[in-house]
């Protein structure tokens, strides 16, 4: 296979060899096809294992790597994809190559091959994709030998690591006084950010690594899901409203260091005690039961919700950021999702115009119950995956807080149904129904102009609404952006959407859903 190598670098020892690893995991995508080339000794299962140990571990996973020269393929699994570690040194023509089902593997995840070589031209009709890495032994004095390594890539294929992307990270990192740091994947989300966590000299940061622009489109013809339903698109959001969320005594990550044009920033670690795994322990990490992490949570949003909501932020580089509300045109880009992806990729067939219509129409009669009320900055996001537990800290510092960067301003109780209707952990009906009482009753003294009862039908529909939104949500991140694993939260969601549509004034929503959807949800 032929391939134009763009860069040099040096391997003088194992952690060298890891810290390139370490920089390719998050760089994996499904279908992507890695080739390792090099003479025996050259390293070329070091990187593989690197590569494969520094993916599980940003996944939570420790599994051994062992050398496939005699499985000839060894396989690995993380929520993201799967990782099929293949050596060929000892295959004697092509068909045996084909035999192994490399082609399948590639269809679910990713393919690190060694001695690409002996099979290359059926490797080249694989996938474009290809990065390709070369390794060798370089013997200088009467030193061990130093490894030297070209890296390139192959017509159509990822080449980030070559890329000036990554000489611009390498440099914002070095002007940080980080470049000596330590690089390691986390695990990312549903979105095109990608982190690192870096250590230097004992202390650990965060790089945010978010290059502009919007996502794909929501649905041939129309504009950008992100931009339709104000998503933000770069790092100006998450500096300016990170920095109103720090002055109200809450704990989002300090910056350490920012470029806001090329989206880099490196940020405060504020630890790995994540609400969602919590959780599914049962218990915070110090033996906290889950009520006070709860309690916690809701306190948080009596604190961010007891400031006016701000039509404008100061990014801190001379730009302001004027805040979006939950506005008509999200409001419906959000119940599109389930008519484009749920429909069609669950039910089987696509939302008829008459069904989009009546969908559509039952919503603009309960939108009023949405509006009513003082408004309000939510984060949109806050739940479990992006909540972390401070315990070491005081008062509502006690909760970690990311993924802020979409906030809106609307109703009070966003925030507050996403939470406790959490689409990724389940949360039983007693805690739930404990929890949003003590939210009412601690808002009912603390926030002006609060009503209860319009409160509670607000919480309703929003939860519906974000139920079948996350119902449109999960089929689309298994059909477009090749991430199944999202389907295991649909049961749950479904359930929530139940408990909302138990609320009268969702009757006729009600009626709607068990002819046209909830059949299928048994």
């Amino acid at each position: 296979m032929d391939a134009s190598f763009s860069r040099d670098f040096d391997l003088p020892d194992a952690a060298a060899t890891a810290r390139l690893g370490a920089a390719l995991a998050p760089l994996l995508a499904v279908g992507d096809l890695i080739l390792l080339r090099g003479d025996l000794g050259a390293g070329k299962t070091a990187l593989a294992r690197a590569l494969i140990g520094a993916h599980l571990a940003a996944h939570g996973l420790s599994e051994d790597v062992p050398s496939p020269t005699f499985t000839l393929v060894q396989t690995y699994e993380s929520p993201a994809l799967l990782i099929a570690h293949v050596d060929l040194y000892r295959i004697e023509n092509a068909d045996e190559l084909r035999e192994l089902g490399l082609a399948e593997m590639l269809d679910e995840g990713v393919a690190i091959v060694e001695w690409p070589e002996r099979a290359a031209a059926e490797l080249a009709r694989l996938a474009s994709a290809r990065l390709d890495i070369a390794l060798a032994l370089v013997p200088e004095g009467g030193r061990p030998p130093d490894r030297l390594g070209k890296l390139g890539r192959a017509a159509g294929g990822a080449d980030d690591l070559t890329s000036k992307r990554e000489e611009t990270i390498r440099a914002f990192l070095a002007g940080a006084g980080w470049g000596e740091a330590t690089r390691r994947p986390l695990a990312g989300d549903a979105s095109t950010r990608r982190y690192e966590r870096l250590v230097l000299d004992g202390r650990p940061a965060v790089l945010m690594d978010w290059p502009s622009g919007p996502d794909a489109p929501a649905a041939p013809g129309r504009a950008a899901y992100s931009r339709i339903a104000h998503l933000a698109e770069d790092v100006r959001a998450f500096v300016a409203v990170g920095a109103h969320l720090r002055g109200l005594g809450l704990s989002a990550p300090e910056i350490h260091a920012a470029d806001i044009g090329q989206g880099l920033l490196l940020l405060e670690d504020l630890g790995d005690e994540v609400y969602g795994t919590l959780i599914e322990q049962g218990r915070g990490p110090a033996g906290e039961p889950l009520d006070e992490l709860y309690r916690a949570g809701i306190e948080t949003l009596l604190r961010l919700q007891s400031a006016p909501a701000p039509a404008a932020l100061p990014v801190g580089n001379g730009e302001v950021h004027a805040v979006p509300h939950f506005d008509d045109g999200v409001f419906r880009a959000e119940l599109d999702v389930l008519l484009d992806w749920h429909f069609p990729v669950v039910l089987g067939h696509e939302a008829t115009a008459q069904q989009r219509a009546d969908f559509h129409g039952l919503w603009s009669d309960l939108r009023p119950l949405i509006d009513a009320g003082p408004r309000t900055l939510f984060l949109r996001d806050y739940h479990s995956p992006n909540m972390l537990w401070l315990g070491a800290r005081q008062g509502v510092a006690r909760v970690g807080l990311i993924d802020y960067q979409d906030a809106l301003i609307g109703s009070r109780a966003y925030d507050v149904v996403s939470f406790l209707q959490d689409a990724r952990r389940d949360v039983p009906l007693a805690r739930e129904q404990a929890m949003r009482a003590l939210y009412v009753g601690r808002a009912a003294v603390e926030l002006p102009d609060f009503d209860a009862e319009g409160f509670l039908a607000a919480y309703a529909a929003l939860g519906a609404e974000r139920a079948l939104r996350l119902m449109g949500l999960w089929p689309r991140l298994l059909k477009r952006d090749g991430k199944p694993h999202y389907m295991a939260h649909m049961p749950r969601t479904v359930d929530y959407l139940r408990r909302n549509l138990a609320h009268p004034a969702l009757g006729s929503l009600k009626t709607w859903l068990e002819r046209h959807l909830l059949q299928a949800h048994p």
